[in-house]
């Protein structure tokens, strides 16, 4: 019994000795675990240290990039208040610019209408200026340019006066103009012409006449006081613008006596043609 005592004892401490051992080995990977969990959290506490400034790290970048984000913005803001600005500055000057075009515009049309119009009189006119040089030329080669006559008496007039005076004779009458049985010169071309009379009284008589266009006198003759104890030379000259068919004669009024013999031609009637209507015409336009 004491033998199988001792042999539970030895088989007994056999168990203890192996399960000390199993506890040893158990501890032992326990703390050997315990070693690799701290070196594992210390592991990781150097990492969260590490991630821990990364982090502190991407927050400064953070506010840094915020802080450019926002002067980014402001400069943005800043730009846009800028062109719209400017935009409202272009719009103002692009109106201001149509504006004083559509306003030129307008003076230029003005202008052009109103150089048109003038233009246009000054072409009228230039027509006009035109159809007269036409007219005068034509009448400068159909008109004629020498009008002149000169109309005599044979004898005495005692008639009493009050009548045209009357011719009996020409020594020139270039164009006809002048009628001596009447007495009367009827103006063929319009302009400046000189006439003249000359005369002798007669004896003891008296001399009153008077160059007369259209029945209004233009220049007289008078011998008045009928105590000619001899025949004296009287005349009187005028120049006259004349019109086509104006008609210039001599008038002798009532009492009127001059001296005249066939061989001897006191009494002289004479008209010449000095400048025709056109050319004084031209002249005065020029």
């Amino acid at each position: 019994m004491t033998a199988c005592i001792r042999a539970d004892l030895r088989q007994t401490d056999d168990y203890g000795a192996s399960f000390n051992q199993f506890l040893f080995d158990i501890l032992s990977k326990l703390v050997d675990k315990s070693n690799e969990q701290g070196e594992e959290v210390e592991r990781l506490r150097t990492m969260m240290h590490e991630q821990g400034r990364d982090i502190d790290h991407l927050k400064q970048e953070n506010k840094d990039q915020k802080k450019r984000i926002e002067k980014l913005e402001t400069l943005l803001d800043e730009e846009i208040r800028k062109r719209k600005e400017d935009h409202e500055t272009l719009i103002v000057t692009i109106e201001t610019e149509v504006q004083e075009r559509i306003f030129h515009d307008r003076k230029l049309t003005v202008i052009v209408n109103t150089d048109r119009e003038k233009n246009n009189d000054q072409l009228f006119n230039l027509r006009d200026d035109m159809v007269r040089e036409n007219e005068m030329l034509r009448r400068c080669l159909t008109d004629p340019m020498s009008i002149y006559f000169n109309a005599y008496r044979d004898g005495a007039y005692d008639r009493g006066g009050e009548e045209i005076l009357k011719f009996d004779g020409v020594t020139l009458n270039a164009g006809h103009a002048l009628n001596p049985a009447s007495g009367v010169f009827t103006c063929p071309v319009g302009g400046t012409y000189m006439f003249t009379i000359h005369l002798a009284t007669h004896k003891e008589k008296k001399a009153l006449v008077s160059l007369r266009k259209n029945g209004q006198d233009m220049a007289s003759i008078v011998n008045q006081d009928g105590k000619n104890k001899g025949n004296h030379m009287m005349g009187q000259s005028v120049l006259l613008d004349l019109a086509r068919g104006d008609e210039v004669y001599v008038y002798s009024f009532t009492g009127t006596w001059t001296a005249d013999w066939p061989h001897i031609h006191f009494t002289q009637f004479i008209g010449i043609l000095l400048r025709p209507e056109h050319l004084t015409l031209r002249d005065k336009k020029n």
